[in-house]
């Protein structure tokens, strides 16, 4: 019950905050695209651009792995892998359209709660009516080895939207992966630095937090994210900006972690009482 309160305050708290991040008052934007695999294994790539160019440049300022010996391991893992190889710092991955740097501050200067999530796919009650039995279907697909309760639970959610949306929130917020991927931006000037990173291990890596005030659960700050990132290698580019199918794999998956733990005979007593 605990969690649901949780769940139920993240979703429908209203976010207020003062502006973020002035443009004027920085002069550099710094990314980190960081691969972590339970802090054994990282391999991470920092980005700089320079924000009052009149057509700014994704600069690769440094690039680094640890440890350094497991060139198989970065090689299976890692695509483009031998792309990258021969890449120098200070090299210069391409252009970024000064529209989208200010795209980016301004959805950081308007937080959203974690209610957002589904708008970002257009996902509401008619998608779902529409969906649902696809999803069912897709579910059973890959978990045919499951009990008949275990079946009929999943059913049961996946038929009702509000309990949809449960488990896709359960999905984005799910902390129990050994992956600490993750992404930070940083706006700099000479003297001070404004760092705002993400702390999720889904789906959007959401949310992106600040000091001990700002959390902002709105997809669309990742999928902005994810355009600054080149192509040449992808480590959280994918991550930050899903397509609607991997979001549904996610949420399909919670479902089938969700299904191991729920309450068998409070259900047992509530399908008896609605047949």
């Amino acid at each position: 019950m605990r969690s649901y309160i949780i769940l139920f305050l993240l979703v429908n708290s209203f976010l207020t905050f003062g502006q973020l991040v002035d443009k004027s008052e920085f002069d550099r934007l710094v990314i980190v695209d960081e691969y972590n695999n339970n802090y054994n294994i990282i391999y991470g790539r920092i980005y700089k651009i320079n924000l009052h160019d009149s057509l700014p440049k994704l600069i690769l300022t440094n690039e680094y792995k640890s440890p350094d010996t497991l060139q198989s391991f970065y090689h299976g893992r890692i695509p483009n892998w031998d792309k990258i190889q021969n890449s120098q710092p200070n090299d210069t991955i391409g252009e970024i359209n000064p529209k989208l740097v200010d795209k980016l501050i301004e959805t950081l200067n308007q937080p959203k709660s974690l209610g957002s999530l589904l708008d970002y796919y257009s996902i509401d009650s008619s998608w779902h009516l529409a969906n649902k039995d696809r999803l069912i279907h897709n579910w059973l697909n890959t978990d045919d080895n499951s009990e008949k309760l275990e079946k009929e639970y999943a059913k049961y959610i996946l038929n009702d939207f509000e309990q949809f949306k449960k488990m896709a929130y359960h999905h984005v917020m799910q902390r129990n992966t050994s992956d600490y991927d993750g992404v930070v931006i940083a706006f700099e000037n000479k003297y001070d630095t404004l760092m705002i990173s993400t702390s999720g291990q889904e789906s959007f890596l959401i949310p992106w937090i600040a000091d001990s005030t700002y959390k902002n659960y709105d997809p669309e700050l990742s999928s902005i994210v994810s355009e600054f990132l080149p192509e040449d290698v992808i480590i959280n580019k994918d991550t930050l900006n899903p397509s609607l199918e991997k979001f549904e794999t996610g949420v399909l998956e919670e479902l089938s972690f969700k299904v191991n733990f729920f309450d068998r005979r409070a259900f047992k007593k509530y399908v008896r009482k609605n047949r």
